[in-house]
């Protein structure tokens, strides 16, 4: 696993190279949103998605409880 990690950490930066290449120079828009999208979610991470309820109905007082789960007992 460690020797993964390691040959990843050499080859970033070349990846990173090439994506911006590709970025600038592609001819290609879904090629060049694609590698832009890449490199925006890896120096900031990826957007947080936002979901929302509308709910038509009258108010009912409810009680939500989360609870985590340990595993098997």
């Amino acid at each position: 696993m460690a020797n993964k990690r390691v040959l990843v950490c050499t080859l970033a930066y070349d990846a990173l190279d090439t994506l911006v290449d590709v970025m600038q120079s592609s001819q290609s828009d879904s090629a060049r949103i694609a590698a832009a999208t890449t490199i925006l979610n890896q120096g900031y991470g990826r957007p947080t998605k936002t979901v929302s309820l509308e709910v038509n109905t009258p108010f009912v007082p409810t009680e939500i409880r989360l609870v985590a789960f340990k595993g098997p007992a």
